[in-house]
């Protein structure tokens, strides 16, 4: 692999979590991590309805919840990038995320990182362990 990529800048996405990782030509350095569980609610909090109707049980409302929640995490891995490139000349940013996502987290990153083309590929590899990371790096260099 030609030294032109580094260092980089690489992302790990899941709907609740995200790793941040530099690569360099000879090491790979976890930078941060973003864990973003959603709350949870008893069955008396939440959204309340007319009596005789569900709560916070209620299939929109969850999903309302979950939305907001993913949409939350986003744009915060979004921030958290934008912060990280800014304090290195990196030379590249890519990111892995669940195909569910991957468009969601591109648009945040060129959003909060303008002038920086970021590479979202598809995958879930939250679970990565840090001798997968220059591979799944790789991955993302490859045309689809």
């Amino acid at each position: 692999m030609s030294t032109a990529q580094y260092p980089s800048l690489f992302i790990i996405f899941s709907a609740e979590k995200a790793s941040f990782w530099r690569l360099d030509e000879d090491k790979v350095t976890e930078l941060a991590n973003i864990d973003d569980r959603p709350e949870k609610y008893t069955d008396h909090e939440g959204a309340f309805r007319k009596s005789g109707q569900s709560g916070a049980g209620e299939p929109d409302t969850l999903n309302a919840r979950r939305a907001e929640n993913v949409h939350h995490h986003v744009k915060a891995v979004a921030e958290k990038a934008a912060e990280l490139w800014k304090q290195e000349k990196y030379k590249h940013l890519s990111c892995t995320a669940t195909k569910m996502y991957s468009h969601l987290v591109a648009e945040a990153l060129a959003k909060h990182c303008p002038g920086v083309e970021a590479k979202v590929t598809p995958g879930d590899y939250v679970h990565a362990h840090k001798d997968e990371i220059r591979d799944l790096f790789h991955k993302t260099l490859q045309p689809a």
